[in-house]
């Protein structure tokens, strides 16, 4: 039975151990000769497991049945789930000219990356969290359940034009770790009075070296672009108006030979099986370790390099500059490969005194579903600022509820 606790306990504990990935784009500052910074950010959301369920989860400890069913009641047939941590720093060079020309700057920048993301059925949290007697002499469905995670450094270059109205920016890529789990089927029928659980079960595994694990270890390389470019459309009913786009993470990263693929496509008869969570799948299975399980025992695998394309990003925005301490924008925001819905949003920056600056939004879609921010940025000693925020202020509010939890802080000094 170590096949079917196995499953559970890899996908839970993967897909839950994760704001998106900022650029030096976000912090240039026109007429200033020098500028660097500091920034950190995560962001961890849903379609339908709340932050009290999901932090009770990461810190292993007990979830209780109200907490459950609330995230039980929110599930579709078919969920999202994705998350980021970005740690970066950088700097950014105003020269009077640059190549012959002013009005540019050249920037370079240091980041590491984390991103995860899949997709669950509303049978496989069922039987995850509530066991196999809800599917007696039923078949729980799990087919469509998806897991990727991500993990790199990128070393950036680029430029930035027209006092930033438009930039490029190239990074090399030094990729850590990678895996993808897909379970295009996925069957568990339990017969009556648990006498015996059937699995049938198509599974597909990617990875990186498990023994070459964390920041020190390099199991790929790979290039990625960043470009956006502003179209001032000049005056709208005394309004400015610009049309922002913008491309991130463009790119790729190519793994060594020492990453193994595995199938499985199988069928499993278990007598006289039942268990009520995934607690008990974690304490029985997944401690002794992955690779000497019954799952990688039944798998054809091999061991062969391969690409892995990276969740890029694509955002159009409509932005209107009402006066001079005041802007509003819109828009959408889009991320390939990631099982990531379209984004919609519209925010506005405040410029509360000259040393304060508030910014506010809201959006709906992406990993979750109605999400809130605040953020602000305040003027330290003429020379320094500090930015606060979140993108899911409603997930410090009401976590018991809400879904989506994020945070992110940057440092920067003007010279």
């Amino acid at each position: 039975m170590k096949i079917l606790l196995l499953l559970f306990w890899l996908a839970f504990s993967l897909m839950l151990n994760a704001q998106t990935n900022n650029s030096p784009f976000d912090y240039y500052s026109p007429n200033v000769a020098l500028q660097v910074g500091i920034d950190g950010s995560y962001d961890l959301n849903s379609t339908s497991l709340t932050n009290d369920f999901t932090s009770k989860f990461l810190l292993k400890k007990e979830i209780n049945n109200q907490s459950r069913e609330r995230s039980f009641n929110k599930l579709d047939s078919l969920n999202q789930f994705g998350g980021d941590i970005n740690l970066g720093a950088h700097f950014i060079v105003s020269p009077d000219s640059f190549f012959g020309k002013s009005n540019m700057a050249w920037y370079m920048g240091l980041r590491s990356r984390k991103h995860t993301n899949g997709e669950f059925s509303r049978d496989f949290f069922n039987l995850g969290f509530f066991g196999n007697s809800r599917f007696e002499d039923k078949t729980a469905d799990l087919s469509g359940f998806e897991f990727n995670l991500l993990s790199y450094q990128q070393i950036e270059g680029g430029i930035i034009f027209n006092q930033g109205k438009s930039g490029i920016g190239l990074s090399v890529l030094r990729g850590n770790q990678h895996q993808s789990l897909t379970m295009p089927i996925a069957n568990v029928y339990t017969a009556p009075g648990l006498e015996f659980v059937d699995v049938d079960l198509l599974l597909n595994l990617r990875r990186t070296d498990p023994e070459r694990i964390g920041f020190q270890y390099t199991n790929g390389v790979g290039v990625s672009l960043d470009l956006f470019t502003t179209i001032n459309f000049g005056t709208l009913d005394t309004l400015q108006h610009r049309i922002l786009l913008e491309v991130r993470d463009l790119g790729l990263i190519r793994w060594n030979k020492n990453a193994t693929q595995y199938t499985v496509d199988t069928n499993y008869r278990f007598h006289h099986f039942s268990f009520d969570d995934i607690f008990i799948l974690r304490d029985s299975v997944f401690d002794s370790g992955f690779s000497d399980s019954s799952l990688v025992s039944q798998a054809s695998d091999v061991k062969k390099s391969y690409t892995t394309v990276l969740p890029a990003f694509f955002h159009l925005a409509e932005i209107f500059t009402i006066n001079e301490d005041l802007s509003v924008m819109g828009g959408i925001k889009y991320r390939v490969l990631a099982n990531y819905n379209v984004n919609y949003y519209i925010s506005g920056i405040y410029q509360i005194t000259p040393v304060f600056k508030i910014s506010a939004r809201l959006d709906f879609g992406g990993y979750g579903g109605l999400n809130s921010g605040l953020a602000i940025r305040a003027l330290i000693k003429e020379y320094f600022t500090l930015t606060l925020g979140t993108d899911n202020l409603e997930g410090f509010l009401f976590p018991a509820i809400t879904s989506g939890n994020s945070a992110f802080i940057a440092i920067h000094r003007r010279f």
